[in-house]
């Protein structure tokens, strides 16, 4: 994917299938439309990445290797 300056390594789309969230080897979150895969916005590098999950219509969470949890807004 584009939108990262290394490999995607994580990948969920949203329940609705307008967007798509990637978690790259850059330490960036990715929020990308669907089908364009237009850069909507990202985040600053964060901790290891472990997993995305969306939770609801309109968040994301993100667990992090050290054992913390990040939740986005992503509607």
């Amino acid at each position: 994917i584009a939108a990262h300056t290394s490999a995607a390594r994580r990948l969920v789309v949203r329940p609705d299938g307008k967007q798509v969230c990637t978690g790259g080897a850059d330490r960036a979150i990715q929020f990308l439309a669907l089908p364009s895969l237009e850069p909507l916005a990202a985040t600053s590098p964060q901790s290891n990445v472990l997993s995305l999950c969306p939770v609801g219509k309109n968040s994301l969470a993100v667990v992090h290797a050290e054992g913390t949890l990040t939740t986005y807004d992503i509607k």
